[in-house]
């Protein structure tokens, strides 16, 4: 399945110390001790790098970095033809521990052999698990005698703690590529059925029966080593994490801005609607869209833990947004890259946990999300402050306060029983907002009618989001121009793929969004965008968001998208 940097790793394991009767122990045969007890079984494990390739409506693969591949620390655990874990005889845990300093990592060379690790000679399946951050850790300590895969493969998960700075903390679960960090968290890839070829099986455990070479099947311990080498048993693993990149144009090409006469700036992107549930393995399904690639056969979807299957809105359950603090959010911001930087190493990007739903639930709070920052004026200064204020779908746009104080002053010339409905709303927006304003700073001197408000005492409040102070008011602040945009992050691009389809919106694991910005239209709002409608389809009429999207094994796909 996954195309691979091998790290062919002669993990010589593996296995037995069961029922043979005492007389067969510790035989001597030509001056070497060999224990009929041990089995030996030497291991390959691949980790996913890909090709690249791009076509729209269709997924590729793309190269993965050096740090994404590297394995810390690699977990053994082995079942029997039941599986049912095992372990060796006088073992204290149902798994293996292989650290870095055993896993001789030369790109596309064989690995040192390592020395063998005995295990019962039950064992016919094995998982493996790639650097697991602490929660994964503290499942595998679980373990116990009689569990199945189901007993492993089970829901763990990172609480909502409010007092971190943005949601890095529940990344960091599966993918902490800091110097003193656990890497990303990978497992078996899993396989499709041998009799359907076309569905994904439904655990991911490898069938390694095969590759077990018992000593008591040779002369020596070592022809056991040597004969084992040559059944290598082949485990591919992938990512639990997806990764994430936003791109602009540049060198002549240029975005499609609207009105044309705009001007429009991108700062920086987040990531938001972060899903804090996982399955060390989730559950795979094949999607239509055609795949080029030799690492998977297709692209797919998972299942997550708050994959809601039966309708009970626990799609909603686990999903962490990012909050407001003292008018700001907080986030942790990401550059965007130009398309003119070829190399993965010098491409700034992200790392997001799995996040899936069922076709019925592909909503606004439930699906990961992106949040844009940038500046964008219809006027000519990005330096100035501009003002908008809306009614029936309308929106009235004002070049800077003195042009929004006239529109007040003349609705307040009129008696109030004469104002027509937009007038009414104006002057009620405006003295909400320099209410707001008077609540939120009452020491700085602000005037208290908002025909008496400069600019000048606007600037003085030395804040940067002045537009989330405004907010509810009626009136949209874009204090220095300042835009937020936000885009439903889509996995299967599939221009026909129809509305609210399968796999159409979420974050897969092993999969690289590239989000490429083609198209700007129109103003964001000046705060941090709400779910204004949580449980309205993504794929509503007049969504203004459009991405050019490219999901790489990392798998890859190519979308565009707007704001």
């Amino acid at each position: 399945m996954l195309k691979i940097k091998s790290i062919l790793m002669s993990l010589l394991a593996v296995a037995a110390l069961a029922s043979c009767s005492n007389e067969n122990d510790d035989i001597t045969d030509g001056g070497e001790k060999r224990d009929y007890d041990v089995a030996y079984m030497s291991v390959s494990v691949a980790v996913p790098q890909g090709t690249r390739t791009r076509a729209a409506g269709s997924s590729g693969e793309t190269d993965a970095l050096d740090s994404e591949t590297k394995i810390k620390e690699l977990y053994l655990v082995l079942f029997d033809d039941q599986k049912k874990v095992v372990k060796a005889d006088g073992a204290t845990a149902y798994y293996t521990i292989l650290g870095e300093s055993q896993l001789s990592q030369v790109d596309n060379a064989p690995v040192s052999p390592l020395e063998p690790i005995k295990v019962s000679t039950e064992s016919a399946y094995l998982l493996t698990i790639a650097n697991p951050g602490a929660k994964l850790k503290a499942l595998l300590n679980g373990i116990v005698a009689g569990n199945g895969y189901a007993d492993i493969n089970k829901e763990f998960s990172v609480a909502e703690d409010l007092a971190e700075d943005d949601n890095s903390y529940l990344i960091a679960e599966v993918a902490d590529l800091a110097d003193k960090g656990h890497g990303c968290t990978m497992i078996n890839a899993g396989a499709f059925d041998d009799l359907i070829s076309d569905e994904w099986n439904a655990d991911c455990l490898v069938d390694v029966a095969a590759s077990v070479v018992k000593a008591s099947d040779y002369k020596t311990d070592t022809e056991a080593k040597e004969a084992a080498k040559g059944k290598k048993a082949t485990i591919q693993i992938e990512r639990l994490a997806s990764k994430l990149a936003v791109t602009l144009k540049g060198d002549g090409l240029t975005i499609e801005i609207v009105p044309s006469t705009a001007k429009f700036e991108f700062k920086e992107w987040t990531i938001d609607y972060v899903n804090s549930r996982f399955f060390p393995f989730a559950t795979k399904t094949k999607l239509t869209a055609t795949h080029t690639g030799a690492a998977y056969k297709s692209n797919f979807y998972t299942e997550d833990p708050n994959f809601d299957a039966d309708g009970t809105g626990k799609h909603l359950v686990g999903i962490i947004s990012n909050k407001i603090v003292d008018y700001n959010p907080k986030a942790k911001w990401y550059k965007h890259n130009l398309l003119t930087v070829a190399k993965e190493e010098d491409k700034n990007v992200a790392y997001c946990t799995e996040n899936t739903m069922a076709a019925a639930d592909q909503d606004f709070g439930a699906a990961t999300r992106l949040v844009l920052k940038a500046v964008y004026t219809p006027y000519t200064d990005f330096d100035d402050d501009w003002y908008q204020t809306f009614f029936n779908g309308t929106y009235i746009n004002y070049k800077n306060l003195g042009e929004l104080q006239t529109a007040y002053n003349d609705a307040t010339g009129i008696d109030e029983a004469d104002r027509d409905a937009v007038e009414k709303l104006l002057v009620e927006s405006c003295d909400k907002f320099i209410n707001k304003l008077n609540s939120a700073f009452p020491t700085a001197g602000l005037a208290a009618d908002f025909k008496d408000l400069t600019q000048q005492s606007l600037d003085d409040l030395t804040i940067t989001n002045g537009g989330e102070v405004a907010k509810e008011t009626g009136i949209r602040w874009f204090q220095k121009s300042l835009n937020y945009y936000y885009y439903q992050i889509r996995h299967d691009n599939t221009t026909d793929i129809g509305h609210m389809a399968y796999g159409k919106y979420g974050v897969v694991r092993n999969n690289y969004y590239t989000l490429n910005l083609t198209k700007v239209n129109g103003a964001g709002t000046p705060w941090y965008p709400d779910v204004e409608e949580p449980e309205e389809e993504i794929d509503k009429k007049g969504a203004y968001l459009h991405f050019e999207i490219e999901v790489a094994p990392w798998i890859s796909w190519g979308t565009d998208f707007e704001i």
